[in-house]
């Protein structure tokens, strides 16, 4: 059992998946790599996370 699905992912295909776990009355949260990654996933998901790094190398995590 789960209450929160984390799909990391940026591509807009798992929309219909998120729409069914959705159904099943859980929370997805959609991890992406970079900000070009699809629009309408991280719109479908509950919340989203951006994952970069800086210019030294040193990963940056942004909630949304």
């Amino acid at each position: 059992k789960y209450e929160t699905a984390l799909l990391l992912t940026g591509d807009a295909d798992f929309v219909p998946a998120v729409e069914l776990i959705q159904i099943l009355k859980k929370e997805v949260i959609n991890i992406h790599l970079y900000a070009g990654s699809s629009g309408e996933l991280r719109n479908k998901c509950d919340s989203h996370t951006l994952i970069s790094a800086d210019s030294k190398g040193n990963c940056q995590i942004k909630y949304y």
